[in-house]
């Protein structure tokens, strides 16, 4: 795959700090803040014990409050090694604790493995964008087996040629459930919104 998502594998020189700030633009590790609004919808939809994928981890502003909001979920975070050692940094630096200190976290890199297992929800945030169509194509595939409950949050504007990411996951079979509630026909590509998609019968 040649998306920039794996391009985050060559981020292993930079600081905690500056690997932050490329992910959410201006945030520092002590400022970000976690997309609570996401665990609300989860929680709202799946059984206690639901084993839960955060796809695209990042340096984990959600998924180690998420763990600790809902200690009954169990939560594993992918994304590349380089960007989990981040994430483990992150832990570190916030919470004084490593990732395997949190009981219901696991950190995977290893797509092949992921794709055969079941979630009770796949959420991505800011992670679907920079991925180029014919790679989210693959992993969309993916997730339409391992899960019915996908959540994406981001903004329009996908870094393969200025494409609409809402746009590839519609060619994928996936329209949001909740299209009505959320900006989901503006016209601005950088406008932010989380999008909610039942796989059951895609």
């Amino acid at each position: 795959m040649k998306n920039i998502f794996h391009g985050w594998s060559v981020i292993n020189h930079l600081t905690l700090e500056k690997v932050v700030d490329l992910v959410l633009t201006n945030g520092t590790p002590d400022s970000i803040e976690s997309d609570n609004w996401i665990l609300d919808i989860i929680k709202r939809n799946v059984t206690n014990n639901s084993k839960i994928l955060d796809f695209g981890v990042g340096v984990g502003r959600n998924i180690f409050k998420f763990s600790l909001k809902a200690p009954d979920l169990s939560f594993i975070g992918y994304d590349n090694i380089n960007m989990l050692e981040f994430t483990s940094k992150y832990c570190n630096h916030v919470f004084g604790k490593s990732p395997i200190d949190f009981k219901n976290i696991k950190l995977e890199h290893d797509w092949s493995i992921l794709k055969n297992e079941k979630f009770g929800c796949v959420y991505a945030t800011i992670v679907f964008q920079h991925i180029y169509e014919e790679d989210l194509k693959i992993y969309i595939e993916d997730i339409k087996k391992m899960t019915n409950l996908l959540i994406v949050a981001g903004r329009g504007f996908n870094d393969d040629n200025k494409k609409i990411t809402w746009k590839i996951l519609e060619r994928c079979g996936l329209y949001p459930i909740n299209a009505s509630e959320v900006n989901y026909s503006s016209d601005d590509p950088n406008e932010h919104i989380t999008c909610v998609y039942n796989l059951t019968d895609v």
